[in-house]
């Protein structure tokens, strides 16, 4: 229990295992706390999330990518953007607030800048709005696009197993809350994640001490070990072909304490602040 240090100076007044209806910080913010780091999130999905269960980025809109922009949408100094073609599919308001904003192609290619906020768009015409924090420092031209990107952690929700999705989209690590967060569908809800030091955590499977961890892909809000061994059926008459896949799954952590398959262990959580 406590108040993390903010970076870059200052203390919060919002406690690690507290949840609040006031944002206060924008999502995104680290805090520290003693050697262990935390993220500030907000959450207004329907279901509520459970303490010690790992978190991942909600899954991509794809639709949002590479979107054209009419040729003068971008112009030096300006932060209301208007002339983004929205694509398929209507975008709904505030889906991009505390989001991103990147320069895909086109003049400008390669800036990236932070929204405030989003307005409603129709499916394939360019009447919403974003409002940028900063102000453009590249104009756009004919050839210019644009990628709406929400924030990371804006909307975590629990880390889900490949046998619930049809395909496991790899989203990112956010962090492990240390408080239950209610439902935000009717009242928004902020809280820290923590993503290093020594965290209690959910684990699936039996890890030994020592072993590194993944976010698990057999079981919903749990960390497992990552693969470490590899069987090869070996063929005496020959003409077989073994493939043996490398494991790719970020590492979030070490095991601190033997697991106990399905019960909250000790994880040294070990994640850049942002």
């Amino acid at each position: 229990m406590g108040k993390p240090n903010l970076f870059g100076g200052g203390s919060s007044i919002y406690d690690t295992q507290e949840v609040y209806t006031a944002s206060g910080l924008q999502p995104g913010t680290v805090g520290f706390l003693g050697g262990r780091s935390y993220v500030w999130c907000s959450h207004t999905g329907s279901s509520a999330l459970t303490r010690g269960e790992p978190l991942a980025s909600a899954p991509m809109n794809r639709t949002t990518q590479s979107l054209d922009i009419t040729t003068a949408g971008l112009a030096i100094g300006q932060t209301l953007i208007r002339g983004i073609t929205a694509g398929g599919s209507a975008i709904a308001a505030n889906a991009f607030n505390d989001g991103y904003m990147a320069v895909v192609d086109g003049g400008g290619e390669g800036n990236i800048y932070e929204i405030e906020r989003s307005s409603a768009f129709t499916a394939a015409t360019a009447d919403g709005e974003i409002v940028l924090r900063d102000a453009v420092v590249v104009a756009s031209d004919a050839g210019t696009q644009v990628t709406l990107l929400q924030n990371k952690y804006v909307d975590p929700i629990q880390s889900y197993s490949f046998a619930a999705h049809s395909v496991l989209e790899g989203n990112a690590f956010v962090g492990v809350p240390n408080v239950d967060v209610p439902a935000g569908d009717s009242t928004a809800q902020y809280f820290w994640a923590q993503r290093a030091g020594y965290c209690p955590v959910f684990v699936s499977g039996a890890a030994r001490k020592g072993t590194a961890v993944k976010m698990s892909v057999d079981v919903s809000g749990r960390l497992e070990a990552l693969t470490a061994d590899v069987e090869v059926a070996e063929s005496l008459s020959g003409g077989s072909v073994t493939v043996v896949p490398f494991e790719t799954t970020q590492v979030v952590g070490v095991m601190v304490t033997d697991a106990i398959d399905g019960e909250v262990q000790i994880v040294d959580l070990q994640n850049t602040v942002v």
